[in-house]
């Protein structure tokens, strides 16, 4: 049983704006589906499932004390590592791709769950007092808590999932030693080190990379996408061309519309005020998530609502940035909008582990 004054703790609103942004996340997949002869595709309706799901597993995870699940981090991680060993061996491709796992009824696919136990890995390294004064220990260690999960992520190939492994690095690597110097080192490394990765990315993705700095450059190959996105954008106009009106799906040419440029369908149907509304509320969830951390009773809590937040909005960052040109193709979701149940799942499970840090804020 729950002790009365966490449930007292919990932050509603933290819940209430997460299922707000999967409300509008439903009807656009709605609309994104929507056929000329007036039916709907099951997208949406799996996603309603999924959602479902989302929240029995943030319930669970927010009763649960969040210093317990850290201290098993590690372990949870090289499970979660294994699976994806067990994607790259064992799982029937889907469209040329391994990664997926079925079981049963469920798809789901084991790198959303990387991203969490990721991040708790991370969180459990940072946080330890014998580590504090090792700086280079501390980023050696965290350098393979993200790059064995993120190289295994690439092969499958998923390579806008691996880069979202890169974000909670970056920022807890600032906030947990507050020295300039080993970051600045760090990210030189990192840059260093893409240089020799051109080499090992797949022909389709080179593409893209050239595409977005020339989008002519192959205009019914890899630079499609960004260009149809982008025409979708703009033809929202201010108010937009109205619910389940979007002439870009309606004539198929948006590609993964309910996915990857589902932010593009929202833009088209509800226009740039529609557009606003969206990064309003999800800013709103931001500052609420900033509220926890500033609140949390210590060190592991603060760095775990950092992490969780700082890997949603940057994946929220990239895929808008994505639809409307600034970044490269990535093929990565838009937190709570976009479809894909492994996705909404762990993004309920970050929000579960905030509520653990809200609810726990005091000394019981």
């Amino acid at each position: 049983m729950l002790d009365r004054r966490l449930i007292q703790n919990v932050n509603w609103w933290l819940i209430l704006v997460a299922v707000v942004l999967s409300l509008i996340g439903l009807a656009t997949i709605h609309a994104a589906t929507y056929t000329t002869q007036g039916q709907a595709g099951e997208a949406y309706r799996s996603q309603l499932r999924w959602l479902a799901l989302g929240l029995v597993a943030m319930s669970v995870i927010m009763s649960l004390n969040y210093n317990r699940l850290v201290k098993t981090a590690f372990l949870t991680h090289f499970v979660v590592v294994l699976v994806l060993f067990g994607v790259l061996l064992i799982a029937e491709p889907i469209a040329g791709v391994k990664r997926w796992l079925v079981i049963g009824p469920l798809r789901f696919q084991p790198s959303e769950l990387a991203k969490v136990t990721a991040v708790l890995a991370l969180v459990r390294l940072f946080s330890s007092e014998r580590l504090r004064e090792r700086p280079w220990l501390q980023i050696l260690g965290a350098l393979v808590i993200v790059a064995v999960p993120a190289a295994l992520i690439v092969k499958q190939p998923d390579f806008g999932t691996a880069v979202t492994l890169v974000i909670p690095f970056v920022v807890l690597t600032f906030v947990a030693q507050r020295r300039l110097w080993p970051m600045v080192l760090t990210i030189l490394v990192g840059f260093l080190s893409t240089i020799p990765g051109w080499f090992f990315l797949k022909g389709y993705q080179r593409r893209r990379i050239i595409a977005f700095i020339d989008p002519a450059y192959d205009e019914l190959g890899s630079g499609y996408q960004a260009i149809q996105s982008k025409i979708a954008v703009g033809s929202g106009g201010v108010v937009g061309k109205g619910f389940c009106k979007s002439t870009q799906v309606r004539l198929h040419f948006l590609p993964a519309q309910h996915t990857d440029f589902v932010f593009s369908v929202h833009a088209e149907e509800q226009g740039f005020l529609g557009s606003i509304l969206v990064i309003l509320i999800f800013t709103l969830l931001l500052a609420i998530a900033f509220s926890i951390a500033l609140r949390a009773k210590d060190r592991t809590g603060l760095l775990l609502v950092v992490g969780c937040t700082s890997l949603i909005a940057g994946q929220f960052l990239i895929n808008v940035a994505m639809v409307i040109g600034f970044l490269p193709i990535t093929g990565l979701p838009l937190p709570f909008v976009s479809y894909g149940g492994s996705s909404l799942v762990a993004l309920f499970i970050m929000l579960g582990l905030l509520e653990s840090v809200q609810m726990r804020r005091f000394a019981f």
